[in-house]
């Protein structure tokens, strides 16, 4: 399963998908919260929340600032 989202954020990369990539990793943040892989889950939504920073994409920014909240 990995090895398959990692080549789908290198196909999101190439393209210039910014936002598409940071959501996709929002979301897979997000699913490994919920089967227990906190570093995983933390790892991704770090990156997602850099990433909507960058772009001043303030409601994901926001949405994914509460999910990291239920890890502290």
């Amino acid at each position: 399963m990995e090895e398959l989202f990692s080549e789908g954020f290198a196909i999101l990369e190439d393209l210039g998908m910014k936002p598409a990539y940071a959501g996709g990793r929002m979301y897979l943040g997000e699913f490994y919260l919920d089967i227990g892989q906190k570093e995983k889950a933390l790892e991704n939504l770090k990156e997602a929340e850099n990433l909507f920073q960058e772009m001043g994409m303030d409601y994901w920014l926001e949405r994914t600032q509460k999910i990291l909240m239920t890890l502290s």
